[in-house]
């Protein structure tokens, strides 16, 4: 049995299957199960497959699975101070990208979401007090926070009104 272009793993639409989902790509569904469905054209000798899980993380109802941490989606729109805000008071915090690998994850996720298209995103502040990114941009203008869209990271006034993600580690 060999796997072809048309041999597919679905769970909501079709991703292609080669033994492992590609890389950065997540399930997210709103219920925290998944279905997966196999397809082939293959006429097969034997029935069943097998599935390696690398991780199980339990994330509640209302949250998503994003690598070793739960997501927490606020459509509401708040200004970057009022989300943190709202974040730590549910014990979480606002979302901050660690690195490239969850940066893949969270744009392959936002690019399956149809409801909204950019968050407030966290910064960081390093042993010295300052403010950061990205490795190359040390710090930015007072009174200015980021913006994750489905386009890339973006400074906007602290005080505009946009949704925002908070994250908890499992």
């Amino acid at each position: 049995f060999n796997l072809q272009d048309n041999d597919y793993l679905s769970s909501t639409k079709s991703l292609p299957l080669s033994g492992t989902l590609p890389f950065g790509a997540s399930i997210f569904n709103e219920i925290n199960s998944l279905r997966l469905q196999f397809t082939t054209d293959e006429t097969l000798s034997q029935s069943g497959f097998w599935i390696r899980l690398h991780g199980y993380y339990q994330c509640n109802k209302d949250e998503y699975s994003l690598g070793s941490k739960c997501l927490k989606i606020f459509y509401e729109q708040q200004s970057w101070h009022h989300a943190q805000e709202k974040c730590l008071s549910i014990g979480s915090r606002l979302i901050y990208i660690n690195d490239i690998v969850e940066e893949k994850k969270l744009a392959y996720f936002l690019s399956t979401n149809q409801q909204q298209t950019s968050f407030w995103i966290s910064d960081k502040k390093n042993k010295n007090n300052v403010r950061s990114w990205w490795p190359w941009r040390s710090a930015f203008e007072d009174g200015k926070c980021i913006l994750r869209t489905q386009d890339g990271w973006f400074t906007r006034s602290c005080q505009e009104l946009q949704a925002f993600i908070c994250e908890r580690d499992i």
